[in-house]
């Protein structure tokens, strides 16, 4: 699943990993777009897709809304694209200490990626 949606100025990508190709997704996560701002960054597993997203946008600036994967998960890969990150302190200290481990195993959403977004201020 890959979709983009519209709501009014805002550009939402709705994004998911189904079982094996061929299920419906065991879970989705959307990011949104609005004035050059990407407003969370998705599972890293998806890292592809966000990043042509925040290309395609002209995203010039990401906040993120809460430190958890499915927020977060692109957030290094989108610094090292030269985005900016914007977090509140605490969204920004988890970020930064990597998750110590995934919330969904690598049959649900992929091979794991090293962007774990550790380190990614």
């Amino acid at each position: 699943m890959n979709q983009v949606e519209t709501y009014g100025p805002v550009q939402a990508l709705h994004l998911g990993r189904s079982f094996f190709g061929v299920l419906a997704p065991f879970m989705t996560v959307r990011c949104y777009a609005i004035d050059g701002m990407l407003v969370d960054s998705g599972l890293a597993c998806l890292r592809q897709q966000v990043l042509e997203f925040a290309r395609h946008h002209k995203v010039e600036r990401v906040v993120l809304t809460h430190h958890h994967e499915d927020h977060s998960g692109n957030s290094r890969s989108l610094k090292d694209a030269g985005l900016p990150i914007l977090a509140s302190q605490e969204t920004a200290n988890k970020v930064e200490a990597g998750f110590s481990h995934y919330c969904l195993p690598e049959t649900h959403l992929g091979q794991r990626t090293q962007d774990r977004a550790a380190n990614s201020w």
